[in-house]
């Protein structure tokens, strides 16, 4: 059964009319009519049925149609994942990423990333939270995602991407403001404003809180509303992932905290495996994973301090 074939009867299954098919797929219609008469020989059943000036699938040419055209998509993606893998098509990484992440060392990530194509390549970025980015990697929406929680799921890979500190985030006008260091027990006497049970931060805060008999003021899952928060009242004491935002606020101090982890806060870097994802994001994925290094740490934690 000839390939070309297949594609010629889907044409004409789809729009009833040979003239207009064989238009559509830049061959003549005696070659078309041929085609779909060499099909009926071989199944040895009628396809189409012909009316005045169009024709429609008979029932066997209706069964035939939903496998040719499943089969027919099915080629065709694999024919656009060979491609892909080999760099022949994608010229674009789709990348997701959770706010933390996002400071110079992982835009540096991705100027390197760039820098190492031959070719422009369209880095296209989403924001959102772990759960979404999950949806959208599973989906095939995004290609490359990094997250504060590993993404448990078949054919997905999760490798180690940084860690970060838990700090304080206070009013510069805070009594804390210019400590070098604070302890839990320091900021217990403040209300206290941080991620919620329902944040993937908030799942690492809630045993620390409880060790320490602390408890929320206000539950809140964006560390730039913690800021904001605190630049305007020097009441509250924010906890936080340490990332770049706080040093967007003006107004807000950002202190160390002495007697919890390093690094409590784990991010991944998530992408399909070897079998599933295209050579440009393979590429993506090693560049971020070779450049996460002990020198990439040591210089996130100076951003923080600085």
């Amino acid at each position: 059964m000839n390939l070309s074939h297949l594609y010629y009867f889907k044409k004409l299954a789809e729009v009833q009319h040979y003239t207009r098919a064989a238009k559509e797929l830049f061959i003549a219609q005696p070659t078309l009519s041929a085609a779909i008469s060499q099909l009926e020989k071989e199944l040895g059943a009628p396809l189409f049925q012909k009316h005045t000036r169009s024709v429609h699938l008979t029932s066997y040419g209706q069964d035939f149609y939903r496998y040719v055209n499943v089969a027919l998509q099915n080629l065709d993606k694999g024919i656009d994942v060979v491609q892909q893998r080999a760099g022949v098509r994608q010229s674009s990484v789709r990348v997701g990423a959770v706010g933390i992440v996002q400071d110079k060392i992982w835009s540096r990530g991705i100027r390197a990333f760039r820098d190492s194509m031959d070719k422009d390549v369209l880095v296209e970025i989403r924001q959102t939270s772990t759960t979404n980015l999950a949806a959208g990697l599973k989906s095939g929406n995004l290609d490359v995602v990094f997250t504060d929680v590993p993404i448990n799921e078949p054919n997905i890979v999760c490798l180690p991407y940084r860690s970060f500190d838990l700090v304080l985030l206070v009013n510069k006008l805070h009594v804390l403001a210019s400590k070098t260091s604070v302890t839990m027990e320091d900021i217990s006497a403040f209300p206290l404003i941080s991620y919620d049970s329902h944040h993937e931060n908030g799942k690492v805060l809630n045993d620390l809180f409880e060790r320490h008999g602390m408890s929320l003021a206000i539950p809140c899952n964006d560390p730039s509303t913690m800021c904001s928060l605190v630049s305007v009242d020097v009441t509250y004491a924010a906890i936080a992932v340490g990332s770049f935002l706080s040093s967007s606020f003006e107004g807000v101090a950002t202190v160390p905290i002495s007697n919890i982890p390093r690094g409590m806060v784990k991010t991944y870097i998530c992408s399909h495996d070897e079998q599933h994802a295209p050579d440009i994001v393979k590429r993506f994925v090693d560049i971020f994973t070779r450049r996460n290094s002990v020198s990439l740490t040591a210089e996130a934690a100076a951003s923080i301090r600085g």
